[in-house]
């Protein structure tokens, strides 16, 4: 299976929010050593912040971490309300 676009919304998500969301990407931030977990900052830094912080390269970081995102799960994939059309004339 192909690597998965790295131009997710993910990359720009808050850490927090992320790892709240994705608690099975925990412990790939351990292990690469990124202190988020907890840090006062993760509501405000995004997964790419936080790259830049650790001075780590955020692709492999963003690939690594798209593997764990089942295809449902992806920004890409998900549906919401739509808004309304609007008829034109």
């Amino acid at each position: 299976m192909p690597a998965p676009p790295l131009s997710w919304t993910f990359a720009d998500m808050a850490v927090d929010e992320f790892l709240t969301r994705y608690k099975n990407a925990i412990p790939v931030f351990m292990r690469r050593r990124l202190l988020c977990i907890g840090c006062p900052f993760g509501h405000i830094h995004s997964v790419r912040d936080a790259c830049t912080e650790h001075q780590i390269e955020p692709e492999p970081l963003l690939r690594e971490l798209a593997d764990l995102v089942t295809p449902h799960e992806r920004p890409e994939h998900r549906t919401g309300p739509s808004a309304p059309r609007k008829e034109e004339p």
